[in-house]
């Protein structure tokens, strides 16, 4: 969902569609969002809140689990396997007949779907989680919690109750709702401690914690969301789009055409990208590219009686070794749209296109990024 798989030239016209499917109004709240003039940065806006949606689904999804099978294992306790039945206890006794009333909602679903006579478990998950977070209210106190709360979440502190997990649950809950409801998570209009993404994160692994610390550790270290939060897009005053540095590489060795194969290729692999930028000396160009790849080619090329010495190679026979590449080098200010012309120029083939974009800065320029075409490999 919304993550890049290759890059748009933002033209009048594909805005404009996208304005028209997404809706003015809908798609107006970003550009509000965005500063009121920047519909390349409203888009930003807008891939960026889809991601965070999908980043919060995890955590939610073990939440609501977790906090549905905690509540069945009461019920199931106090009124029987078969509590969600017409003629349980549970429904005969209610304070409130909002219960029963989504309990014969689930049933009607299920029994739409062809399951005529659904079970207990099955009733379990169909039901939503406002069932279940309603059903923490005070009407529940002495009918359910008062004696099963801690039960139900024993890592609860005992000098709390029903109240303190209503409240996490009812948070947890609306953030669920706006998550599963398309709506934006940034919105000038939320309140303050419902645009705290990382406080609300904190809230759904407590509610976890309440039930299990061991799956809320299990959770906290998948959870996708600080990932997401960190990339968040930023608008660049006097430009239009997003700057290109946001997306790049920034993790990589800037090598001399003089160093040795072998001490290059370790700091190389050290990084998930394994690749390095060369300074040439000799050269039009300032910079070259030098991938794992082009080192094993080299390698294959240049063994003698199936022995090769990595410290008597330099970088400069690697690179000779390589296959030619278009690359470009841009300074800093090169914003995401810029790149994506110049990768996506129409008339030309892919391999007249540049495969990728080093991003420098200063005098003389230094590397600080860099920008692969998406689905290239440096090979």
């Amino acid at each position: 969902m919304a993550e890049r798989q290759e890059e748009f030239a933002y033209t009048p016209n594909l805005l404009n569609s996208l304005e028209k499917s997404l809706s003015a109004p809908r798609f107006g709240s970003y550009v509000v969002r965005g500063g009121g003039n920047d519909k390349v940065y409203a888009l930003d806006l807008y891939l960026f809140n889809a991601r965070l949606a999908k980043a919060l689904l995890f955590p939610l999804h073990v939440a609501e689990v977790t906090v549905r099978n905690a509540g069945n294992e009461i019920l199931v306790k106090d009124f029987g396997s078969d509590w969600p039945g017409p003629a349980a206890a549970f429904r005969t006794n209610l304070p409130a007949p909002h219960p029963a009333t989504a309990i014969d909602k689930a049933v009607e679903r299920l029994q739409t779907d062809g399951v005529l006579q659904p079970t207990t478990d099955q009733i379990v998950a169909t039901l939503t989680f406002d069932f279940w977070s309603n059903l923490f209210r005070s009407d529940y106190d002495r009918y359910i919690w008062q004696t099963n709360i801690h039960a139900a979440f024993p890592n609860l502190p005992q000098i709390e109750g029903r109240p303190e997990v209503q409240k996490l649950a009812r948070s947890v809950n609306r953030l669920r709702n706006k998550v599963a409801h398309h709506e934006s998570l940034l919105d000038v209009q939320r309140l303050p401690d419902e645009l705290d993404i990382p406080g609300q994160l904190s809230q759904i692994l407590k509610l976890i914690a309440l039930r299990c610390k061991e799956t809320a550790k299990w959770t906290k270290a998948h959870s996708t969301v600080g990932r997401v939060l960190r990339d968040r897009p930023t608008k660049h005053v006097g430009r239009t789009g997003q700057p290109a540095i946001d997306r790049a590489i920034r993790k990589f060795e800037t090598l001399k055409e003089s160093d040795k194969v072998g001490d290059a290729l370790e700091k190389i692999i050290k990084h998930q990208e394994a690749i390095a930028v060369v300074e040439l000396t000799e050269q039009e160009a300032p910079f070259a590219l030098l991938s794992s790849e082009d080192v094993a080619r080299w390698l294959s090329s240049s063994h003698l009686d199936g022995y090769v010495c990595l410290s008597d190679g330099t970088i400069k026979d690697v690179l000779q070794a390589s296959r030619p590449r278009s690359i470009l080098i841009k300074d800093k200010q090169v914003t995401v749209p810029e790149i994506t012309q110049l990768m996506y120029e129409p008339g030309k083939s892919s391999k007249e296109r540049p495969s990728a974009v080093i991003i420098t800065e200063g005098i003389p320029p230094t590397p600080v990024g860099i920008i692969l075409r998406p689905h290239t490999r440096l090979t």
